[in-house]
This record gives C-alpha cells, structure tokens and sequence, in this order.
C-alpha cells in the first residue's frame, strides 16, 4: 500500500465513539413518548452543535411517529428542553 501507514491495535485500546452508540437517540425518544403532557425533558448538551444535532435526530424521530418535537434551550446552549405532541386536528370550513 502506498502512502498510507498501519499499525495493529488491541480493540480493548480503541477509544468508543460516540456516533456508533446505536439507539442512543431512540432510547431517549421513547422516555419522550413516557412524558405526561405538562413535563419537558432537559437534557445537557456539551456543545450548541450537539444541541442542534440531538433536535434533528428527534425531530425525524416524531415525524415517523406522526408526533411534533417541541424544543428549546437556555441562553449559553447548555440546556436543551423537550416534549412531544399531537398535531392538532385540521378545521374545515363549510362555505
């Protein structure tokens, strides 16, 4: 192999990552699904860039679930609050 170098490494030295822990969003969906209706979840957030990233992993997440994610955050993006609803029933109008 040119130009690339490799080196043999015992897996019990291999740092975890942090994106290959699979279902970690789905196991915190389904404490969001658990919610009663007048309690959010606050969750802390290292970075406003994993803040951002958990929202849309969640969001996609209700969506399937035919469910809205209602979120927000505290001033210094440390903090990020969520819930779950239903969305509300279309009116129609009879002319």
């Amino acid at each position: 192999m040119t130009g690339m170098k490799f080196k043999q490494v015992p897996k019990a030295q291999v740092p975890s990552n942090k994106r290959m822990v699979l279902g970690k969003y789905q196991r915190f969906f389904s404490e969001l699904m658990d919610l009663t209706g007048s309690m959010t979840a606050c969750v802390d957030m290292e970075s406003k860039k994993a803040g951002y990233n958990a929202t849309n992993e969640l969001r996609k997440m209700a969506k399937k679930e035919n469910l809205i994610l209602g979120w927000s955050h505290n001033a210094n993006y440390t903090e990020f609050y969520y819930w779950l609803e239903r969305p509300k029933a279309e009116m129609r109008r009879v002319a």
